[in-house]
């Protein structure tokens, strides 16, 4: 998951710094400098700043989010077929 926050304070014509000043010390300056360093790129996530950085944009949690990579699909695994001339010259065991 990406935090979509660069494009969240472009669109919203706002600064790291006035994003933390509106939240009203609900991010910090270093969080809010933090989050916009990193590109949205984080691991885990503060439910109370997650609502400041809502309130201050006025999106929903879903607007501020996107999935990044799909996980790859299990694929099963298919047996190998033995080809019969290969079979015949003595190519295969």
């Amino acid at each position: 998951m990406r935090l979509r926050l660069p494009e969240s304070l472009d669109a919203a014509n706002l600064t790291a710094y006035a994003l933390a000043k509106q939240s009203g010390e609900r991010i910090s300056l270093s969080i809010a400098y933090r989050l916009c360093r990193l590109k949205g790129r984080l691991e885990s996530f503060d439910a109370a700043a997650l609502d400041a950085l809502c309130d201050v944009l006025g999106v929903t949690p879903g607007e501020l989010f996107e999935r990044e990579s799909v996980r790859p699909t299990r694929r099963s695994v298919v047996p190998a077929v033995k080809s019969s001339k290969a079979a015949a010259r003595g190519r295969v065991r």
